[in-house]
């Protein structure tokens, strides 16, 4: 393992790399046939809010069959859940849920 200087101390650790996504990337028709309005409104809540709780997601955009949906939505790559609290998580966008919301709603 190689020492690495910041601010005049020294760590035994590498510096992460940065991501820097591609800017000519484009979002496959397929990914978006499979959205449909309520997808593409909960994408762009996310979007706007930065990130929205399980329970916000549910009530505010999806009104029946939410829980799928959003299954749906982790299983494509569109957005991302972190535990929140016990009983309740928050979702945000992934770089293909930011592109999908940006092709639906420029």
């Amino acid at each position: 393992m190689s020492k690495t200087a910041l601010n005049d101390v020294t760590y035994n650790f590498e510096p992460l790399e940065l991501f820097v996504p591609d800017p000519n990337y484009k979002v496959d028709e397929k990914t978006l046939k499979h959205l449909d309005e309520e997808d593409g409104k909960a994408l762009l809540a996310i979007y706007r809010y930065r990130c929205l709780s399980e329970s916000q997601i549910l009530n505010f955009v999806y009104h029946n069959d939410g829980d799928e949906r959003l299954k749906n939505l982790l299983a494509n790559g569109l957005v991302e859940s972190v535990k929140y609290q016990p009983a309740n998580n928050v979702y945000f966008l992934t770089t293909l849920g930011v592109g999908c919301t940006e092709a639906i709603y420029s």
